[in-house]
């Protein structure tokens, strides 16, 4: 009884060992190429904001200093000094400054430019270069002062005649006073009717005529009559005139049914020479 059984557990290990055996070889083979797998695949670098805003503003320089004349000559300031604006994941606008050594000293160049982080992380700039302000000249290049003595207006020479001051004119003519005085005309140009109608009523055999006289003369005029077939109403006394531009209304009683023509008469004020 006891040889069955150590036969039995004979077996059992036997058969274990052929069918387990391959099993763990292939679990092993599996972790073993997938931890091959996970060594062949390097992470993904990322890069930090800080190490992007270098990356743009170096591209920058280098599209800035592509442009320059004499970029040998540059002289760079302290990128901290420029103004970095991040306009999205991989874009930057940058403004800045060079200044150039000339003949004449150094000249100063403002510039603006936008950094773009394209396909396989190659940076690319797009600058715009304002025209450098002129510098100064050099000290010895100025012109020297100009000596005081040079300033001073030469000495008249005493043998040199002094020109003779000049003749006084001749007092001017006071010129005659005129005067002003108003005289009386039958008819004043720039005097006239507008407006004017007639309301006439048979059984009185009578009509009256109403409008309006206005003036457009430069003198000022009084006495302002208005007539109508003989029939005359005074428009506008002696004091105040009648001055350019003014409008007065007048009304005519005519003792007849007739049409009649309206007239104006006045006194206009006249400048006389003096004695």
């Amino acid at each position: 009884m006891a040889m069955r059984v150590a036969t039995v557990v004979l077996l059992v290990c036997v058969a274990g060992s052929w069918f387990g055996a391959p099993a763990f070889a292939d679990e092993l083979d599996d972790g073993r190429s997938g931890e091959g797998g996970t060594a062949g695949e390097a992470p993904a670098a990322v890069d930090s904001p800080q190490t992007e805003r270098m990356q743009a503003v170096g591209i920058c320089e280098q599209t800035v200093a592509e442009r320059l004349e004499n970029s040998s000559a540059a002289q760079w300031p302290d990128r901290g000094q420029y103004r970095v604006t991040r306009q999205g994941p991989g874009q930057f606008a940058i403004d800045g400054y060079v200044d150039v050594q000339g003949a004449l000293g150094a000249a100063r160049t403002t510039w603006t430019c936008r950094a773009i982080r394209g396909y396989g992380d190659q940076w690319q700039g797009v600058a715009t270069l304002e025209q450098a302000n002129p510098a100064s000249a050099p000290a010895s290049a100025a012109e020297p002062p100009v000596p005081a003595d040079r300033l001073r207006p030469p000495a008249p020479d005493a043998r040199e005649p002094l020109p003779a001051p000049p003749a006084e004119a001749a007092p001017a003519r006071p010129a005659a006073a005129s005067r002003e005085g108003w005289s009386e005309v039958g008819s004043c140009r720039r005097l006239r009717v507008v407006d004017a109608y007639a309301e006439k009523y048979p059984n009185k055999r009578m009509q009256i005529v109403k409008g309006a006289v206005e003036y457009s003369g430069v003198q000022p005029i009084r006495n302002v009559r208005v007539c109508a077939s003989g029939t005359c109403v005074l428009v506008r006394g002696a004091y105040p005139p009648l001055q350019s531009g003014a409008r007065e209304p007048f009304s005519i009683e005519v003792p007849s049914l007739e049409t009649v023509t309206v007239t104006t008469e006045c006194s206009k004020l006249e400048q006389t020479a003096g004695p």
